[in-house]
């Protein structure tokens, strides 16, 4: 897989140089923080190695974290991604499309939480189950046990599509998918998912301060 992505950049940086170069460079999530057992597999030649701080995952990548283990990356100038203990997410595709970025990810089991820069105005979207949410605002949270998915938005919102239905939760409001349906929008969070968010924020802030400028 790395092969055939040089070899595409390199015949891209033959008749684009500097541009593809710029915009190849800068697509990859970095760890930002890692705590326990977290491992990335990145191909069949390097296998599945642990994930430390500054290390980064990209196109391609899975990356897992264990009981009582948890990662927050980075994708640098566009959003961060904490994966919380007991995670599994594919990083289906990250790379450059007509209008700019593209971040497919594929959520296998557990909880992520994104943190978007800003609105995006290019594909973030996260595959979990049988739904498909594309990313509208600026915080939300999904999680995946067996095939049921809960999606909550803390500030946005986020289109959930599944056999042609679309769901879309707004800021403070938790949408339930259980036993192939969309089952309801609930527009009360309980405190603990608000925690989620408030825990997020504290966490991050921590994390930052221990970040360089240009790493954030």
């Amino acid at each position: 897989m790395r092969l055939s992505k040089f070899l595409v950049l390199f015949s891209l940086l033959a008749l684009f140089p500097g541009t593809v170069l710029a915009q190849e460079d800068d697509l990859y999530f970095q760890a930002l923080d890692v705590q326990g057992k977290v491992n990335a597999y990145h191909d069949q030649m390097d296998g599945t190695t642990r994930l430390h701080k500054k290390q980064v995952v990209d196109d391609g990548d899975w990356v897992t974290t264990g009981p009582k283990s948890q990662a927050v990356l980075r994708l640098k100038d566009r959003a961060y991604l904490y994966l919380a203990p007991n995670t599994k997410v594919v990083i289906s595709h990250l790379g450059w499309g007509e209008k700019g970025p593209v971040c497919r990810l594929k959520l296998l089991q557990g909880r992520v939480l994104c943190e978007m820069d800003e609105v995006p105005t290019w594909p973030f979207e996260i595959a979990a189950g049988n739904i498909q949410c594309a990313a509208h605002g600026v915080l939300f949270e999904i999680s995946l046990k067996k095939n049921d998915v809960k999606i909550i938005s803390f500030d946005g919102a986020v289109v959930a599509v599944s056999k042609g239905r679309t769901q879309i939760a707004k800021t403070f409001q938790l949408l339930k998918y259980e036993s192939g349906k969309f089952r309801y929008k609930n527009h009360h969070l309980k405190i603990e998912d608000e925690n989620h968010a408030q825990q997020w924020k504290d966490d991050l802030e921590k994390i930052l301060e221990k970040v360089p400028k240009n790493s954030k």
